[in-house]
């Protein structure tokens, strides 16, 4: 029996699971923005994209965007399929906006 604490939200069902699933992009973008997508709750959202994280092969960074609130950034793995076997794109782990201002 999983119990979960106020900061996680409610269990999303399946139904609510597949659309969050279906919003994710392989660019990165905020678990806020997924959850306006999807018309749920924030929190939710965030506890679903981690509780899901390696199963749905999304990758999640943190990032002050306006120097002291963090939130929460995630994206598909981007890979290529070959022959039936999924790599990862070269570049891949390359540190994309590590250490960058937004204006």
């Amino acid at each position: 029996m999983t119990v979960l604490t106020r900061s996680q939200g409610k269990a999303l069902d399946r139904k609510q699971l597949k659309l969050v699933q279906t919003r994710l992009l392989s660019t990165w973008q905020t678990s806020a923005a997924i959850a306006q997508h999807c018309g749920l709750p924030a929190r939710t959202v965030l506890a679903a994209l981690k509780k899901h994280e390696r199963e749905w092969g999304l990758e999640m960074r943190t990032m002050r965007l306006d120097g002291h609130n963090q939130v929460h950034l995630w994206r598909r793995r981007q890979r290529l399929l070959v022959m039936g076997v999924s790599f990862p794109l070269p570049g891949d782990d390359d540190n994309e906006g590590e250490g960058a201002t937004c204006p």
